[in-house]
Protein backbone atom coordinates (compact mmCIF):
# COMPACT_ATOMS: atom_id res chain seq x y z
CA UNK A 1 0.00 0.00 0.00
CA UNK A 2 1.28 3.14 -1.20
CA UNK A 3 0.74 7.23 -0.75
CA UNK A 4 2.07 9.67 -2.81
CA UNK A 5 1.30 13.39 -2.35
CA UNK A 6 3.21 15.84 -4.70
CA UNK A 7 3.33 19.52 -3.79
CA UNK A 8 4.16 23.22 -4.45
CA UNK A 9 7.96 24.16 -4.58
CA UNK A 10 8.85 19.98 -4.51
CA UNK A 11 7.57 19.58 -1.58
CA UNK A 12 6.02 16.22 -1.60
CA UNK A 13 4.82 12.97 1.00
CA UNK A 14 4.89 9.52 0.37
CA UNK A 15 3.55 6.76 2.68
CA UNK A 16 4.38 2.84 2.03
CA UNK A 17 1.44 0.47 4.48
CA UNK A 18 1.71 -1.70 5.92
CA UNK A 19 4.79 -3.96 5.20
CA UNK A 20 8.04 -1.44 5.69
CA UNK A 21 5.78 1.49 7.28
CA UNK A 22 7.41 4.18 5.38
CA UNK A 23 7.58 7.81 5.85
CA UNK A 24 8.90 10.34 3.51
CA UNK A 25 8.37 14.07 3.37
CA UNK A 26 10.29 16.23 0.98
CA UNK A 27 10.55 20.09 1.80
CA UNK A 28 12.24 22.98 -0.35
CA UNK A 29 16.05 22.87 -0.53
CA UNK A 30 16.98 19.16 -0.51
CA UNK A 31 15.09 19.65 2.88
CA UNK A 32 13.68 15.90 3.21
CA UNK A 33 12.02 13.55 6.20
CA UNK A 34 11.64 9.71 5.49
CA UNK A 35 10.40 7.72 8.30
CA UNK A 36 10.73 3.92 8.01
CA UNK A 37 8.62 1.91 10.62
CA UNK A 38 8.29 0.37 12.35
CA UNK A 39 10.91 -2.63 11.48
CA UNK A 40 13.48 -0.94 11.50
CA UNK A 41 12.03 2.20 13.04
CA UNK A 42 14.39 4.94 10.96
CA UNK A 43 14.39 8.51 10.71
CA UNK A 44 16.46 10.29 7.88
CA UNK A 45 16.27 14.02 7.88
CA UNK A 46 18.20 15.82 4.86
CA UNK A 47 18.81 20.09 5.42
CA UNK A 48 20.54 22.18 3.00
CA UNK A 49 24.12 22.18 2.94
CA UNK A 50 24.87 18.62 3.22
CA UNK A 51 22.97 19.01 6.74
CA UNK A 52 21.59 15.64 7.65
CA UNK A 53 20.07 13.66 10.57
CA UNK A 54 19.04 9.83 10.61
CA UNK A 55 17.70 8.14 13.80
CA UNK A 56 17.06 4.36 13.69
CA UNK A 57 15.11 2.71 16.61
CA UNK A 58 14.84 0.79 18.47
CA UNK A 59 16.87 -2.47 17.38
CA UNK A 60 20.14 -0.80 17.31
CA UNK A 61 19.32 2.82 18.80
CA UNK A 62 20.95 4.81 16.73
CA UNK A 63 21.48 8.44 15.77
CA UNK A 64 23.84 9.86 12.94
CA UNK A 65 24.20 13.71 12.42
CA UNK A 66 25.77 15.34 9.09
CA UNK A 67 26.61 18.72 9.44
CA UNK A 68 28.56 20.97 6.65
CA UNK A 69 32.47 20.69 7.13
CA UNK A 70 31.73 16.44 7.27
CA UNK A 71 30.78 18.02 10.68
CA UNK A 72 29.47 14.40 11.84
CA UNK A 73 27.25 13.20 14.94
CA UNK A 74 26.27 9.26 15.64
CA UNK A 75 24.67 7.70 18.83
CA UNK A 76 23.89 3.96 19.03
CA UNK A 77 22.21 2.74 22.10
CA UNK A 78 21.59 0.43 23.73
CA UNK A 79 23.13 -2.52 23.26
CA UNK A 80 26.64 -1.06 22.49
CA UNK A 81 25.84 2.63 24.18
CA UNK A 82 28.23 4.26 21.51
CA UNK A 83 28.29 7.84 20.75
CA UNK A 84 30.76 9.38 17.85
CA UNK A 85 31.06 12.83 17.02
CA UNK A 86 33.46 14.23 13.74
CA UNK A 87 34.17 17.80 13.55
CA UNK A 88 36.47 19.30 11.13
CA UNK A 89 40.33 18.77 11.25
CA UNK A 90 39.25 15.03 12.65
CA UNK A 91 37.95 15.91 15.64
CA UNK A 92 35.56 13.39 17.06
CA UNK A 93 34.41 11.99 20.42
CA UNK A 94 33.74 8.38 20.82
CA UNK A 95 32.09 6.91 24.00
CA UNK A 96 31.03 3.23 24.56
CA UNK A 97 29.01 2.32 27.25
CA UNK A 98 28.38 0.05 29.77
CA UNK A 99 30.21 -3.46 28.42
CA UNK A 100 33.50 -2.33 29.00
CA UNK A 101 32.47 1.57 29.65
CA UNK A 102 34.87 3.30 26.61
CA UNK A 103 35.54 6.72 26.05
CA UNK A 104 37.86 8.30 23.28
CA UNK A 105 38.08 11.66 21.96
CA UNK A 106 40.58 12.47 18.75
CA UNK A 107 41.03 16.70 18.83
CA UNK A 108 43.87 18.67 16.29
CA UNK A 109 47.00 17.50 16.07
CA UNK A 110 46.39 14.03 17.17
CA UNK A 111 45.61 14.50 20.54
CA UNK A 112 43.72 11.56 21.70
CA UNK A 113 42.27 10.72 24.57
CA UNK A 114 40.78 6.88 25.79
CA UNK A 115 38.90 5.76 28.74
CA UNK A 116 37.98 2.31 29.68
CA UNK A 117 35.94 1.90 32.82
CA UNK A 118 35.64 0.17 35.26
CA UNK A 119 36.33 -3.61 34.03
CA UNK A 120 40.18 -2.62 33.19
CA UNK A 121 39.65 0.96 35.12
CA UNK A 122 42.29 3.03 32.84
CA UNK A 123 42.86 6.17 31.10
CA UNK A 124 45.15 6.82 28.00
CA UNK A 125 46.09 10.06 26.81
CA UNK A 126 48.28 10.65 23.44
CA UNK A 127 49.56 14.22 22.63
CA UNK A 128 51.74 15.17 19.75
CA UNK A 129 54.48 13.92 21.11
CA UNK A 130 52.94 10.28 22.03
CA UNK A 131 52.78 10.54 25.49
CA UNK A 132 50.77 8.34 27.44
CA UNK A 133 49.71 8.09 31.11
CA UNK A 134 47.66 5.19 33.02
CA UNK A 135 45.49 6.50 35.73
CA UNK A 136 43.33 3.17 37.69
CA UNK A 137 40.39 3.97 38.49
CA UNK A 138 41.08 3.99 42.42
CA UNK A 139 43.07 6.56 42.12
CA UNK A 140 41.08 8.77 39.99
CA UNK A 141 38.37 8.49 42.81
CA UNK A 142 41.15 8.83 45.42
CA UNK A 143 41.93 12.28 43.47
CA UNK A 144 38.33 13.64 43.09
CA UNK A 145 37.76 12.68 46.60
CA UNK A 146 40.51 14.70 47.99
CA UNK A 147 40.10 17.39 45.71
CA UNK A 148 36.10 17.40 46.94
CA UNK A 149 37.75 16.89 50.71
CA UNK A 150 39.98 20.05 49.86
CA UNK A 151 37.44 22.08 48.64
CA UNK A 152 35.17 21.52 51.41
CA UNK A 153 38.07 22.72 53.50
CA UNK A 154 39.03 25.37 51.51
CA UNK A 155 35.28 26.51 51.82
CA UNK A 156 34.92 25.73 55.16
CA UNK A 157 38.35 27.82 56.26
CA UNK A 158 36.83 30.75 53.52
CA UNK A 159 33.54 31.01 55.70
CA UNK A 160 35.21 30.50 59.48
CA UNK A 161 37.51 33.45 58.41
CA UNK A 162 34.75 35.55 57.01
CA UNK A 163 32.45 35.10 59.21
CA UNK A 164 35.45 35.74 61.87
CA UNK A 165 36.42 39.23 60.24
CA UNK A 166 32.93 40.10 60.02
CA UNK A 167 31.77 39.50 63.21
CA UNK A 168 35.09 41.34 64.84
CA UNK A 169 34.17 44.37 62.77
CA UNK A 170 30.90 44.24 63.53
CA UNK A 171 32.04 44.10 66.71
CA UNK A 172 34.65 46.65 66.62
CA UNK A 173 32.49 49.16 65.04
CA UNK A 174 29.39 48.56 67.50
CA UNK A 175 31.66 48.99 70.34
CA UNK A 176 33.25 52.14 68.80
CA UNK A 177 29.72 53.56 68.13
CA UNK A 178 28.43 52.91 71.50
CA UNK A 179 31.49 54.56 72.88
CA UNK A 180 31.19 57.80 71.03
CA UNK A 181 27.35 57.78 71.47
CA UNK A 182 28.10 57.85 75.34
CA UNK A 183 31.11 60.29 75.12
CA UNK A 184 28.77 62.35 73.13
CA UNK A 185 26.23 61.94 75.71
CA UNK A 186 28.06 62.42 78.21
CA UNK A 187 29.56 65.46 77.05
CA UNK A 188 26.38 66.90 76.02
CA UNK A 189 24.99 66.19 79.59
CA UNK A 190 27.55 68.10 81.55
CA UNK A 191 27.69 70.88 79.49
CA UNK A 192 23.55 70.99 79.91
CA UNK A 193 23.88 70.68 84.01
CA UNK A 194 26.82 73.29 83.75
CA UNK A 195 24.67 75.96 81.69
CA UNK A 196 22.04 75.03 84.16
CA UNK A 197 23.65 75.32 86.87
CA UNK A 198 25.48 78.72 86.33
CA UNK A 199 21.61 79.80 85.02
CA UNK A 200 20.23 79.26 88.53
CA UNK A 201 22.74 80.60 90.47
CA UNK A 202 23.05 83.95 88.73
CA UNK A 203 19.08 84.09 89.38
CA UNK A 204 19.84 83.22 93.00
CA UNK A 205 21.94 85.51 93.47
CA UNK A 206 20.12 88.50 91.76
CA UNK A 207 17.66 87.49 94.10
CA UNK A 208 19.39 87.88 96.81
CA UNK A 209 20.96 91.07 96.72
CA UNK A 210 17.59 92.48 95.27
CA UNK A 211 16.48 91.11 99.15
CA UNK A 212 19.14 93.26 100.74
Amino acid sequence: MYLSVRLPSCMYLSVRLPSCMYLSVRLPSCMYLSVCLPSCMSLSVCLPSCMSLSVCLPSCMSLSIRLPSCMSLSIRLPSCMYLSIRLPSCMYLSVRLPSCMYLSVGLPSCIFLSACLPNCTCLFIFGKVSISLSVSLSLYLSLCISLSVSLSVYLSLSVYLSLSVYLSLSLYLSLSVSLSLSLYLSLYLSIYLSLYLSIYLSIYLYISNDQL
